[in-house]
């Protein structure tokens, strides 16, 4: 474990003495953010998916590295037993048991905000994971059979905020990608402006085919999205993109296109002669 993992950790174990929320698995450990062995404070991108889901074990005591030590950094674990075991049977993205990034989607939107930004990216995605940081912005999950996400609502996520904020204090991110529905809350945008002054902030909605769907509308802007194609073509991750699941290979220019106007909004610059 890094220098920096660890001292999270040890910030993540201060705070959960106040306990588990009473809406979540009870004994179910915060987990740290995944923090690539190549991530460098200010400098780095710190990807944020939404609330955490375990609403699909069936029988999550069972499940103990959920509850014991190894908890508090199990993206690092869930990667490397992915690493030892599963990657050898051509798994195309990493796994850190976030499943939007272990899914690829937002692993490419990740770098496609590099490339934006004119920050390299390396061919390989699993080195270029190792110099990000990933983690959720909701650190529980509901003790429900179905997933609720709760990355919009202030009354769940504020259990949470003190672990966000302890993840910006340490890791000090360059650029920050984050839910949507998370930053357009006053109250979080009150407690974590002051850490992230400085930073490149991306706010985007989740990356899975059924919220693009009802977000982006079900018509894609071809043109566009060809512009935009034709933009990053030689970009070394656009050859991760037929790599991805079914329906999000057809998706994710939709979904990038959406990325790339966010980052107008928020008047992010474009690497070089963009236009």
């Amino acid at each position: 474990m890094s220098a920096l993992s660890s001292s999270l950790k040890s910030k993540y174990m201060e705070l959960w003495k106040e306990g588990t929320p009473d809406w979540a698995f009870k004994g179910v450990k915060p987990s740290a953010p995944f923090v690539g062995k190549d991530y460098e404070p200010g400098k780095g991108l710190l990807l944020y998916a939404s609330a955490e889901n375990l609403a699909g074990y069936k029988d999550i005591e069972k499940e103990e590295y959920l509850y014991d030590d190894r908890a508090w950094d199990r993206h690092r674990l869930v990667f490397e037993e992915w690493s030892k075991e599963i990657r050898k049977a051509n798994a195309p993205f990493p796994r850190v048991h976030i499943q939007p990034v272990s899914d690829g989607g937002l692993l490419v939107a990740s770098a496609f905000v590099c490339s934006r930004l004119g920050v390299k990216v390396d061919p390989d995605p699993v080195r270029f994971i190792e110099s990000i940081a990933v983690a959720n912005i909701g650190k529980f999950s509901f003790n429900a059979k179905t997933n609720k996400d709760y990355a919009g609502t202030w009354k769940y996520l504020k259990e949470s905020v003190d672990y966000v904020k302890a993840d910006l204090e340490s890791l000090k991110p360059a650029i920050f990608i984050l839910p949507f529905v998370s930053w357009g809350l006053d109250e979080l945008r009150g407690k974590l402006n002051p850490l992230v002054q400085g930073a490149q902030l991306v706010p985007v909605y989740q990356c899975n085919p059924t919220v693009i769907n009802l977000k982006l509308g079900p018509n894609a802007d071809v043109v566009a999205e060809e512009n935009l194609k034709n933009r990053y073509a030689t970009e070394p991750w656009f050859e991760w993109i037929p790599r991805l699941k079914k329906g999000m290979n057809k998706t994710i220019w939709r979904y990038l296109l959406h990325v790339d106007r966010m980052m107008d909004k928020q008047g992010l610059p474009r690497w070089g002669n963009e236009p």
